[in-house]
């Protein structure tokens, strides 16, 4: 394959491999926890399901040890809801655990060994509840662990290993044995997307009629539904007989394919159109996991809405975005200013592009204007000089704390550089040009408590390069709702709706200097 990747057949073994070590880790983590794992009804599970999106964020993050707490955090039993607000559901929920933990108790742990929360397990006291949720989760964690830690650490190292010997092509060492290149996003990078314009008008003025492309033993078809505004790719295998079977495929609405036509560059790639279209759709539904129709790792997918992009500078840089959830451009006349009514000053060649520069996780993306991924290709401040005299980067990542911490660790650092680096030009060039950095981060609300000793929030609120930080109920902010890319009459004006937020949001401004408003 050329530099947009390893092509059609690439992409479908990736996909088959991430699910077979999904159910793989599904049957192993049912074999190694039978008998540790009930229902709230009390009923011992013979399927154990590792908690929702918990498999994507350690594929995404490779953190081992976030991945075996948000499992032992859900044994011997997950509550509904750990966190009503009613006394009655209060009680219901405590002699639901009782339950549970009675008989787990009564199985695997020593009779002599005592504690206040064994105590409480076999007590029968319902108007004094002695723990708030948090307390109780944290004292079953501490009973449980001692017992299935070594347990369920043993699954995910076995996980760990199948994940390595299956090649995915995820760590930099991988990337960087596939030859992925990491390319500026300057005018000679960036195409029209004339090729897929092409396709799409042929396609669409057939009526929905299938038209194909070759890849190697692979051709890609392509169908698109008028009234469903959608197109259908699926790859077909080109079998020693001459004869032909239909292997995957997948939707993308016409809002999306439009999008990656105009995100498509030519230049990157020595497939068509259609084949990367094929394989970006492969990698990113693998990384969610589920059937093509599922929401599974909408979470994970989903973004700030494109009105907050709007009061942003306009050579904004995503840094944890994808080809199909990467925001507009601000016009000119919308972007707020930095500081004294300045706005930071853009490439030459703003005109033609209408999206944000931005990172993904698939190197692989760069095809359709991605410069890569964020910790491989933002290491330092060379890596982000051709960016402008004027940086700014909007931060929302997957909500894992290992992610979230190692973002905090690469911002702290590049802060420090640049306001070093600012410090010498000040005592060195006349005119005063700086460099200035800024980051907004979008994180959970996840503050310290007897649940969560540690928290990336309390990292932002001590950081010496604060300037502003502001949290948001549910009800007071919402998201552009995640994997909606194979929606049919999805509106090409808008895209994704918009969804409601679950939790507590906070958005963080950290800055050098240089950046803040004047007298801030």
């Amino acid at each position: 394959g050329g530099p947009g990747g390893g092509g059609v057949a690439f992409e479908l073994g990736r996909r088959r491999k991430l699910e077979e070590l999904r159910a793989t880790f599904r049957e192993q983590l049912g074999l190694a926890l039978k008998g540790h794992a009930f229902s709230q009804e009390g009923e011992q599970l013979e399927v154990i399901e590792p908690p929702r999106e918990s498999f994507n964020r350690w594929i995404f993050s490779g953190d081992g040890g976030s991945l075996v707490g948000e499992i032992l955090d859900d044994l011997p039993v997950k509550l509904h809801n750990w966190y009503p607000t009613e006394l009655e559901k209060k009680r219901e929920n405590v002699r639901r655990w009782r339950c549970v933990m009675r008989k787990w108790w009564t199985e695997h742990k020593y009779w002599e060994e005592t504690s206040e929360v064994q105590a409480f397990i076999f007590s029968e006291e319902l108007d004094d509840i002695l723990f708030c949720a948090n307390e109780l989760r944290v004292k079953t964690r501490q009973a449980v662990e001692p017992v299935l830690g070594p347990i369920v650490w043993g699954a995910v190292a076995e996980l760990a290993r199948q994940r390595d010997a299956a090649r995915l092509g995820f760590s930099p060492a991988a990337r960087a044995a596939a030859a992925a290149t990491a390319v500026s996003d300057g005018a000679a990078g960036r195409g029209d997307g004339e090729e897929a314009a092409e396709s799409r008008a042929g396609l669409e003025e057939e009526g929905g009629s299938a038209a194909s492309t070759s890849g190697g033993t692979y051709s890609v078809d392509v169908d698109f539904d008028p009234l469903k505004r959608v197109y259908v790719f699926t790859a077909v295998r080109s079998c020693g007989d001459g004869a032909q079977e239909a292997e995957e495929s997948f939707k993308l609405s016409k809002w999306g394919y439009d999008k990656l036509a105009e995100l498509f560059v030519p230049a990157r790639t020595t497939r068509t159109f259609w084949e990367e279209v094929f394989c970006c759709l492969c990698r990113y539904e693998a990384l969610c996991g589920g059937d093509n129709d599922s929401s599974e790792g909408g979470g994970l997918h989903a973004a700030l809405p494109q009105e907050v992009f709007d009061v942003m500078p306009p050579d904004t840089t995503e840094a944890f975005a994808s080809p199909f959830n990467v925001s507009r451009r601000a016009p000119p006349q919308v972007a707020r200013p930095l500081e004294d009514g300045a706005t930071p000053s853009s490439s030459s060649s703003s005109g033609r592009r209408r999206y944000h520069r931005y990172c993904s996780f698939f190197n692989e993306d760069q095809v359709f204007g991605s410069i890569g991924n964020f910790f491989e290709n933002v290491k330092d401040l060379e890596s982000i000089k051709s960016f402008g005299a004027h940086v700014f980067f909007e931060c929302n990542p997957p909500f894992d704390v290992f992610v979230m911490d190692r973002l905090v660790d690469r911002i702290e650092f590049l802060l420090q550089a640049a306001e070093a680096e600012g410090a010498a030009e000040k005592s060195e060039v006349s005119d005063g040009v700086l460099l200035s950095l800024s980051f907004l981060l979008a994180f959970p609300e996840w503050q310290p408590n007897p649940f969560r000793k540690e928290s990336p929030i309390t990292r932002l609120q001590e950081s010496r390069f604060l300037r502003e930080t502001r949290v948001r109920r549910p009800n007071q902010h919402r998201y552009v709702k995640g994997r909606c890319w194979n929606w049919s009459k999805l509106p090409e004006a808008r895209g994704p709706p918009l969804a409601q937020g679950v939790s507590k949001s906070r958005v963080t401004l950290l800055s050098t200097p240089a950046a803040a408003p004047a007298g801030g």
